[in-house]
């Protein structure tokens, strides 16, 4: 998905999308370690986020990363 949407970028832009993935899944990172710190048992189990030994869905973060630079751009 990183490669795909890095096509629709020139040189400049590809740096800047890579900054805003990696500041996006950065903080996805964070704030899912500090739900899963501060998590509840019982029907938060059902989400697979809140789950230990669940990686972090960084696909979320590649999006929110060519999200940002795409309105960045304008």
């Amino acid at each position: 998905m990183l490669a795909a949407s890095l096509l629709w970028f020139t040189l400049d832009g590809c740096f800047k999308m890579l900054v805003a993935v990696a500041v996006a899944g950065g903080i996805l990172t964070v704030l899912t370690l500090i739900l899963r710190f501060f998590r509840r048992s019982g029907p938060d189990e059902k989400i697979a986020i809140f789950r230990r030994g669940i990686s972090i869905p960084y696909r979320i973060a590649v999006a929110a990363g060519f999200a940002a630079t795409v309105l960045w751009a304008r």
